[in-house]
């Protein structure tokens, strides 16, 4: 099980060794922040390391490493016209579509999957239970079995991404076992 501390000293002492190779040697507050809340909530649902190594790489990549619940960024005119309008992707991972906003509860109020209540909760349920495509973190990661490319399809079916997010993955495991490791969390 996933037990790492997320205290100050010990997240600090991670998001260093994490600034480098992931936040390109650039690390800001928010980045800190949004780690911080995703650890506490994989600590509170007590999952494994590498499903949390694989929900932060998921995360890093889906928001370009900013680490914040957000939304696309084209412009309001340009999403008013798309077919999925008002339900396109906002959140920590593309949440898009009339469906898949039901299914995480947010049918009436997409825009609050921009928010930290909504987005975090949303995220791990989605990727833990297999809401958007029905593939699951246990179906990709149990004893003997971690495949961080075929994990994608958690997101979406486009596989075209998969080796960028398999390699964050191998990144954030690394971290978060060498933590773990030198302190018994």
């Amino acid at each position: 099980m996933n037990t790492m501390e997320t205290s100050d000293e010990p997240l600090h002492r991670l998001m260093e060794k994490a600034k480098s190779p992931i936040f390109h040697g650039r690390l800001s507050f928010l980045q800190l922040n949004g780690v911080g809340r995703i650890l506490d909530e994989a600590a509170e649902r007590q999952i494994p390391l590498d499903w949390t190594a694989y929900i932060l790489a998921t995360i890093t990549f889906e928001t370009n490493g900013d680490m914040q619940p957000g939304r696309d960024q084209s412009s309001i005119l340009k999403l008013q016209k798309r077919p999925d309008w008002p339900y396109y992707r906002r959140g920590l991972i593309p949440i898009q579509g009339a469906n898949n906003y039901a299914k995480l509860g947010c049918l009436e109020f997409p825009d609050q999957m921009q928010q930290w209540e909504v987005a975090l909760p949303a995220a791990f349920d989605a990727m833990i239970m297999g809401t958007l495509t029905g593939a699951k973190l246990g179906d990709y990661f149990s004893p003997g079995n971690r495949d961080a490319v075929g994990a994608r399809r958690i997101i979406t079916s486009d596989m075209h991404d998969a080796m960028d997010v398999a390699a964050l993955y191998v990144t954030w495991w690394n971290i978060l076992w060498d933590q773990e490791k030198k302190h018994g969390s």
